[in-house]
């Protein structure tokens, strides 16, 4: 082999490993901020509006989460005048 083909072949070698390199790379970046957008997607618009309606409708681990982690949400006190809330069944009226 000549000069020429030794260097012809490396340089194609090396032109081969530095785009694979760089497909490797830009996927990785894009990749990794592809899903840096879908966690915070997600972790502000489905896991805080889950907890805070779970809480809101008393669940309690849903409310010591929010109070661990700060979340707001409206606590309603259950309503112990209302004697129907307890009744089960049904009620025929005349």
């Amino acid at each position: 082999m000549n000069n020429q083909m030794v260097v012809y072949t490396a340089t194609k070698v090396f032109r081969t490993a530095f785009k694979g390199a760089f497909a490797a790379g830009m996927g990785f970046t894009i990749g990794k901020t592809f899903g840096g957008f879908c966690t915070a997607i997600l972790d502000e618009g489905v896991y805080k509006s889950v907890l805070k309606f779970l809480a809101e409708k008393g669940n309690k681990h849903a409310q010591n989460i929010c109070n661990e982690t700060k979340i707001k949400y409206a606590s309603k006190q259950p309503d112990v005048s209302s004697e129907t809330s307890n009744k089960i069944g049904f009620t025929v009226n005349n």
